[in-house]
């Protein structure tokens, strides 16, 4: 009898800022006249961080760790590994995120990894997007990665993927005007 895994994603796309309402006049959605298979315009930043949030109805806080992949005209910076184990050193560590083109607002994508995975095993679709002006935000489903699988899962994990999620696109949101990901 074998398995079945449902890998979810969840796409938003963030429009334009106010004055400028038509997404066709911002300047990333030029990008869709790319070629979809050919890498993007720009070199790729990434950023992690731990988030410490407390479930609905949960005794105790959860912390799951964040990664963003962005858009840079970086060419240096340090080499991120993910799980602590695997390397990426195509993407810039801590990079300047490259302005938003014609003042509009990045998309964004969020992923959710799949069961016994994390956010970097799916680090060549995040870096696609970013070469291509996005921002792609994922997160390491605390206790059902790779490295940390808790057997069986309980009933509140599956509760809490989404959740993760959607703490992970706040995070992002409540970012100060001061950082160029805000």
């Amino acid at each position: 009898v074998g398995r079945i895994v449902v890998v979810a994603s969840l796409c938003l796309v963030a429009s334009c800022a106010p004055a400028t309402p038509d997404p066709v006049e911002c300047g990333v959605s030029r990008t869709i006249d790319a070629a979809p298979e050919a890498r993007g315009t720009f070199d790729v930043g990434v950023r992690t961080w731990e988030l410490t949030y407390t479930p609905p109805a949960a005794t105790a806080p959860r912390t799951i760790r964040v990664y963003a992949w962005y858009p840079t005209r970086d060419t240096d910076r340090g080499t991120i590994t993910y799980v602590g184990t695997f390397a990426d050193e195509a993407s810039l560590l801590d990079a300047t995120p490259a302005d938003p083109v014609d003042g509009c607002a990045y998309p964004v994508f969020a992923f959710s990894h799949g069961y016994q995975g994390y956010a970097g095993g799916s680090a060549f679709l995040m870096k696609h997007l970013a070469s291509h002006g996005w921002v792609a935000i994922g997160v390491d489903h605390t206790g059902n990665t790779l490295v940390d699988n808790v057997e069986p899962l309980p009933t509140a994990h599956y509760i809490a993927r989404p959740r993760d999620i959607s703490e992970a696109l706040d995070a992002i949101d409540a970012l100060p005007d001061s950082d160029p990901l805000s």
